[in-house]
C-alpha cells in the first residue's frame, strides 16, 4: 500500500496515461468521434475497481499496463521504449495484452 490506501502510485499513473495519451494522440475510438483514450480509462477504471477487491496485486503493474495496452499494438511506440520508460515487468504486460 502507498499509505493512501491504495497499492498504486498517482504518480505511476500519471507518467502511464501521458505516455498513452501521447501516443494514441488523434486516434479516435472505433465508429466513433470520441477519442481513444476513452477506452484506455474505462480499461483503467476497471483494473483500478478491481484492485479495491484484489488489494494483495501489484497495483502499480496493473495500472501502469491497462494505461498502455494497447500502445505498441496500436502507435509507434516499440516494447523496448516501453521497457526503457517503464521497466521489464510493465513493457512484459503490455506485451502481454498486445494482439499479435
Amino acid at each position: 500500500m502507498n499509505g493512501k490506501g491504495r497499492n498504486w502510485s498517482q504518480d505511476n499513473f500519471t507518467r502511464a496515461y501521458r505516455v498513452a495519451a501521447e501516443a494514441h494522440n488523434g486516434q479516435l475510438f472505433p465508429g466513433t468521434d470520441l477519442p481513444y483514450m476513452m477506452h484506455v480509462t474505462f480499461v483503467c477504471m476497471e483494473v483500478i475497481a478491481c484492485l479495491e477487491v484484489e488489494k494483495d496485486r501489484d497495483g502499480d503493474l496493473a495500472v501502469q499496463c491497462a494505461l498502455l495496452h494497447d500502445v505498441i499494438e496500436d502507435t509507434s511506440k516499440t516494447f523496448e521504449d516501453i521497457e526503457r520508460e517503464f521497466g521489464v515487468d510493465v513493457a512484459q504486460g503490455v506485451q502481454a495484452l498486445t494482439k499479435n
